[in-house]
């Protein structure tokens, strides 16, 4: 049987945990989206080559409400190492690891699926 199992650096290792952990307190659903997601799946799991180079990670994060987004944002921010963007809204700061970018949906969504 195939190995699927990812091989990852650690400054990602520990985004991704820093966001499930934050996120499993919060009952908040989550995954990978972007570049980092293709870089995890087609070459650290499948060892395709590799493509365009990022520094953030981006998530996708099912949240209820703007409140239920802003606790998680919170709960990452209680690490002092994290903290916000002052233009973008979605973006953390994981000093020494790299960025986060949190994009929520779910109850966000207004009619026709658009997020203010």
């Amino acid at each position: 049987m195939p190995d699927y199992r990812a091989r990852i650096e650690e400054r990602t290792f520990l985004l991704l945990t820093a966001v499930a952990s934050a996120a499993s307190e919060l009952q908040i659903g989550w995954l990978i989206t972007g570049a980092a997601g293709r870089v995890l799946l087609l070459e650290k799991v499948y060892n395709l080559p590799p493509g365009r180079a990022t520094e953030d990670v981006d998530y996708g994060v099912m949240v209820d409400s703007w409140g239920h987004y802003e606790a998680l944002v919170e709960r990452l921010c209680k690490d002092a190492r994290v903290y916000k963007d002052r233009k973008q809204a979605q973006r953390l700061y994981f000093s020494g690891y790299g960025i986060i970018d949190l994009v929520p949906f779910g109850g966000v969504e207004s009619d026709g699926n658009v997020i203010r």
